[in-house]
């Protein structure tokens, strides 16, 4: 299965689905940014970075959402982001937004460039966690911010090749963290989305079924989702923000 029907085109059908609702300000957001438990699990983020000097990058931002929700903190972002179609959207949905086109193992960026470094929603996409933490550790300067949410299994690691994630226990995450000289400082449990956001969400994605049912694309993107979906709601995944200071 490509990637492009699980993540890049329904990205783009999200992006068309607020435009037909109207969606604007909060409500935009919320339909744009569709990670597990937001906006909730991005606040630890958010206050993480406030105090930081220095540009912080956010790996993986797909359409930018939720790093310029978290940018309105008061902070500057730089949204990477490696699908070519999702740097066009993002760039068109927040001009105010630094967005870069590059892959979280190869960041354009010098060594001790950066302030921080977040992840909403990556680490479960990715196979090769160590590289992209390796590059995390090469480009935020000694004692500064790092921080992710995403979700995470409960008990062993769970691969599911269909989606394309990898599902890992907290402690084999906080493990690698450790390996690359990553501190935790904080972890913090959140419950499923917020309602207020939920049921923005709810509807983008009747909107989308109603343009896409059907189609193989959109089957996959949506078994993709159902897979998740399951597991969070027999408890067999967590939603967890995890904020961390890289050592010195």
């Amino acid at each position: 299965m490509a990637d492009t029907d699980v993540f890049d085109r329904p990205a783009a059908w999200r992006v068309h689905a607020v435009e037909r609702l109207g969606l604007c300000g909060d409500e935009r957001t919320a339909g744009l940014a569709t990670g597990a438990g937001y906006p909730a699990s991005l606040e630890p983020i958010r206050d993480l970075i406030a105090g930081l000097r220095g540009a912080v990058c956010d790996l993986g931002s797909g359409l930018g959402a939720a790093t310029a929700w978290v940018e309105a903190g008061g902070h500057r972002m730089l949204a990477v982001e490696p699908e070519p179609r999702a740097v066009a959207l993002a760039r068109d949905l927040f001009p105010e937004l630094t967005v870069v086109g590059a892959a979280a193992d190869a960041l354009p960026f010098a060594a001790g460039s950066c302030a921080g470094a977040t992840m909403l929603g990556v680490v479960s996409l990715l196979a090769d966690l160590s590289a992209v933490l390796a590059e995390v550790r090469r480009v935020v300067e000694p004692g500064g911010r790092i921080g992710l949410t995403d979700v995470v299994s409960v008990s062993e690691r769970t691969d599911i090749p269909a989606t394309g994630n990898h599902l890992r226990p907290l402690d084999e995450l906080v493990a690698a963290l450790g390996e690359h000289g990553i501190v935790i400082d904080a972890v913090t449990w959140t419950s499923e989305r917020e309602a207020r956001w939920a049921d923005v969400a709810a509807a983008v994605d009747a909107e989308i079924a109603a343009r896409h049912a059907g189609t193989p694309a959109y089957e996959a993107w949506r078994s993709d989702g159902d897979v998740i979906g399951r597991m969070l709601a027999s408890g067999g995944l967590r939603i967890v923000t995890v904020v961390a200071t890289r050592a010195t």
